[in-house]
């Protein structure tokens, strides 16, 4: 019934006749209509900090949910514990059923036709050979008995034959760090040309497993204290500011592999410059920039287009982007020729902080392109999940502007607002892991509420006043506790949206000795659809209420969709309840349907052990205030401490908004879900565990997350295509390798980050020596491997990544944006870091027998001379005129996509024609530059 519109569901009494088996629902719940209009001078209010208190509820008969409950987030079948009792139904009051959506439908599996295709011709070919050689066998033979025997014999003898001989009596391949080197014969340029393509499916599998762990760690979030006008707030923030991660951990996730080539490649040869490093990173910031752009252009729905958001963070990255290889051009062709001096190489290193510097100022605010020169320094009023404010001026701003209500919503939101990760993309896989533990550095307010002095609050949170009162005020009431023998103050400032009149007031409310409440009268404007008031600067001896500093005013509009809220931001649940209800509410209008997105989130309880996780879309039909649903936990009998888990509300559509200042800020809604154990096991074991933090779930479910990888890593979940199934096994030896790593929730995703890189680190290894070998097979030079076969199995998948992002992704933040800041890390990271190292070793570090052979080494160099000082050398000459090439491609792909933002107002789709027109172009760049570079390489030009 869930799946059907509610006047299409059946009566519940028709439905409480099938058993208990009919709740078993993951948002099942009974919605009060809205209640009545208060009188006029009655504003209904609700305290939204107020805890849940143990619940008692009525006892159904017991059921057991069945494990195709959607809210059961886990793969195999599982019974919840007996005795859980459904949430109690009211009958007696007219219900609106809240209900998910149905899935849309799935498309079919299509098979791989180009595969089928490649295979016919394959096997024609082939077919045809067998057939000539047949026929000239046969003529051979005559009439001899054996002559089908001999024909076979005589094929295969002519075919080994070929496949084993020297291609033009080339010399044998160096050895490799691992793999010997091979004699060029065409047998060999099949067997290494093979495994080079399988080795770049399980660097890819590994490069996922290392996104994982990275989307871990970055994921991580903490509940501080925050600044908000001169109190503090808390508030639940990212451990890792996203732009700093996405140049950091992202950046070294997706060019794991083009990093750890030039690092293993330098390492392993004494400290000698290859060739293979440096233009695979060349070659992959052009297949970048310009395919992976021309992939987004074109991949944007007809009639859609995707700007990028963060301009200021991706003018920095764009600079950087050429810039960095500007200045490799400085150290090779200008400054020092050939020779990489130790300054050099750590200004090289040293520019990748100084550009993740610069883009999260960026990132903050500090290189805004909007004017603030008429907006005064606000005072803070929230904060976004990974800690980016609003200050209140900034607020104003977006209320005072002729938007509508929705508009006005959305332009708050993308004041906090924040697009998905790089990993999502990469992985396609939920965020979620343990948050860090509650920051509360106590401030000087804070600590002054525990000593002899006052303490000032509103006495709710929040007021709601219907529209049809048509009151002219309100009156906000103000308490003091504590210390109320001397006078004091205490300071008030207020926002607001209104079509006509004052939209900001501030003044002073006094308390006189012993006066333990007072109010603000506030005017209400017949226009006015919400404002906020905020208690700031206490007088001397007095503090703010970190929970009830500030106050939010609604009024009711009839064309509202309202503000989503939880009723309660702290639940408390007791294991042997087994379950509880939790309230959302929307507040302000409840115009029209709205959905949201309903999830769960491990802190240190765990779903499938400790609780039934939930992760579904809820839908609130026109008119429905309220939104309630069941939240199990589970009993297992065995004493653990106080574990929290978290409800989040994000994602919602229809014109709803969030509450800015309750914790998740305008993004989403957060509630914290506490499980306590009954206190009479407590108080047996407390003494027991006094110097001991137990947690019987953490390791069986260390033990079962890696058994689970195992599990992932052989089960087929694709189509049952021939090309979905080739590919399965082509990908199982390398998924059940990279599935021994540990799984990323152990120790918060490090130990998986590090051991996963060294798996990584092995394997780009041998991708170093099969690209090389396949190269001299093919009597390729390194350079030119490296600009085409290795640069392209390396940037593969984020080819798609990206593609997903720019489809998927309102912006074009996660498409284009990541693209100028991973080509700038790879210069500073994979050269400059291995470069640095380089430099000091030849300067500082080299003994007289290393410079004996360096000497030996480069002294039939042209720009060798004999009274030269060692030192680190890197022939410019092929990668300076690639490098050179690659730049002035850059600059026109960058100035493309920016002269198509002023025209057409976005970088990515738009018009159809123009969008192929830009892909085309951008390919052609891309063609350019690979032309060019074998040309020159050669000496063609």
């Amino acid at each position: 019934d869930l799946g059907r519109p509610p006047q299409a569901q059946r009566p519940l009494s028709a439905r409480a006749a099938q058993g208990p088996s009919a709740y078993a629902s993951p948002i099942f719940a009974a919605e009060t209509t809205k209640a009545p209009l208060l009188p006029a001078h009655e504003p209904r209010s609700t305290d939204a900090e107020a805890t849940l208190a143990y619940s008692s509820h009525t006892e159904l008969p017991p059921t057991t949910v069945p494990a195709t409950t959607h809210y059961i987030q886990a793969e195999e079948p599982q019974r919840l514990p007996q005795q859980l009792p459904p949430p109690a139904l009211n009958r007696q009051k007219t219900t609106r059923l809240s209900y998910s959506p149905p899935p849309s439908a799935q498309p079919k599996p299509q098979r791989s036709a180009w595969l089928r295709s490649l295979c016919f011709a394959v096997g024609g070919i082939f077919l045809g050979y067998l057939a000539h050689e047949m026929q000239d066998v046969a003529t051979e033979c005559g009439d001899d008995p054996k002559k089908g025997f001999r024909m076979v014999s005589h094929m295969a003898s002519g075919l080994s034959a070929w496949a084993m001989t020297p291609l033009d009596d080339a010399p044998r391949c160096e050895d490799g760090l691992m793999v010997p080197g091979p004699i060029p014969t065409p047998i060999n340029i099949i067997f290494f040309m093979t495994l080079l393509l399988w080795s770049f499916v399980g660097v890819a599998i590994g490069a996922d497993v290392f996104m994982v762990s990275i989307e871990m760690i970055t994921s991580q979030e903490r509940q501080v204290l925050k600044q908000v006008g001169s109190t503090h707030r808390e508030f639940t923030v990212l451990v890792w500011n996203s732009t700093v991660s996405n140049l950091t951990l992202m950046a070294l996730g997706s060019s794991a592999p083009e990093i750890l080539l030039s690092v293993i490649e330098i390492a392993s040869s004494g400290f000698y410059a290859g060739e293979l490093g440096p233009s695979t990173i060349v070659g992959s910031a052009a297949f970048n920039l310009l395919v992976i752009s021309a992939v987004c252009v074109v991949a944007i729905p007809v009639g859609d287009g995707r700007f990028i958001k963060e301009r200021s963070v991706f003018y920095v990255t764009a600079f950087f982007s050429v810039a960095a290889y500007l200045w490799i051009l400085f150290i090779l062709m200008a400054n020092s020729p050939n020779i990489v001096e130790v300054w050099e190489g750590v200004v090289t290193f040293l520019l990748f902080p100084f550009l993740v510097y610069l883009a999260y100022l960026a990132d903050q605010g500090a290189c805004s392109l909007h004017d603030s020169s008429d907006i005064g320094p606000g005072k803070v009023v929230a904060f976004s999940r990974d800690g980016r404010s609003v200050g209140m001026d900034d607020a104003l701003f977006t209320y005072e502007s002729n938007l509508s209500e929705d508009q006005q919503a959305a332009k708050l939101a993308e004041l906090l607002g924040k697009q998905r990760s790089r990993a999502y993309y990469r992985v396609n896989a939920v965020r979620g892991g343990t948050g860090g533990h509650v920051v509360r550095q106590r401030g000087s307010a804070a600590k002054a509420a525990s000593d002899d002095s006052a303490l000032f609050a509103f006495r709710v949170k929040h007021h709601i006043l219907p529209q049809a009162n048509q009151r002219e005020w309100v009156d906000v009431w103000v308490d003091r506790t504590g210390n109320t023998s001397i006078p004091a103050s205490v300071q008030y400032r207020s926002v607001g949206h209104s079509d006509a009149g004052e939209t900001r007031s501030e003044g002073t409310i006094d308390f006189a000795a012993h006066q333990t409440e007072s109010f603000v009268r506030m005017a209400v404007l017949g226009s006015e659809s919400a404002f906020y008031l905020v208690l700031i600067d206490p007088s001397p001896g007095a503090c703010l209420s970190t929970e009830k500093w500030s106050c939010c005013v609604l009024v009711e509009q009839s064309n509202s969709p309202g503000m989503l809220k939880f009723e309660h931001e702290k639940v408390t649940i007791k294991e042997s309840a087994r379950w509880q209800n939790v309230t959302v509410r929307r507040e302000g209008g409840a115009y029209g349907p709205v959905t949201f997105k309903l999830r769960t989130k491990d802190v240190d309880a765990f779903a499938g052990s400790d609780y039934v996780g939930i992760d579904t879309e809820v839908y609130m039909a026109d008119k429905q205030s309220t939104h309630t649903f069941p939240v199990h936990v589970m009993n297992d009998e065995t004493y653990e401490n106080n574990e929290t888990f978290q409800i989040i509300l994000s994602d919602a559509t229809g014109g709803a908004t969030f509450d800015p200042t309750t914790d998740g800020g305008a993004e989403r809604a957060v509630a914290t879900v506490t499980i306590v154990s009954d206190e009479t096991v407590r108080k047996k074991i407390d003494e027991l565990a006094t110097l001991v933090s137990i947690n019987s779930d953490d390791l069986s479910l260390t033990a079962g997350s890696w058994a689970q990888q195992f599990r992932e890593s052989v089960d087929y979940e694709g189509d049952a295509t021939f090309g979905g199934v080739l590919m399965y096994l082509v990908a199982l030896p390398w998924k059940v390798l990279f599935a021994l790593t540990p799984p990323a929730r152990m120790c918060g995703g490090w130990l998986s980050f590090f051991v996963t890189l060294a798996f990584i680190g092995i394997l780009t290894a041998l991708i170093g020596d099969l690209a090389a070998h396949m190269g001299c097979c093919m009597g390729l030079l390194p350079s030119i491997t490296a600009i085409t076969f290795v640069a392209l199995g390396t940037s593969l998948p984020d080819t798609f990544a990206s593609r997903t992002a720019a489809i998927n992704e309102p912006h074009a933040d996660s498409s284009i944006g990541n693209i100028t800041g991973s080509n700038s890390v790879n210069v500073f990271l994979g050269l400059g870091l291995p470069w640095m190292a380089a430099a000091v070793y030849w300067s500082y570090f080299a003994t007289a027998a290393n410079k004996d052979a360096w000497r030996t080494r480069y002294k039939q160099e042209p720009w060798y001379t004999h009274n030269m000082p060692v030192g680190f050398v890197v022939v410019g000459d092929d990668l300076g005129f690639s490098v050179t090439v690659f730049s002035a491609c850059a600059v026109v792909c960058l100035g493309t996509l920016m002269l198509r933002r002023a025209v057409i107002g976005f970088e990515l789709g738009g018009d159809r024609r123009l969008a192929i027109l830009t892909a085309l172009f951008f390919v052609f760049l891309w063609l350019v530059y690979i032309g060019a570079s074998i040309a020159y390489t050669y000496g063609m030009v």
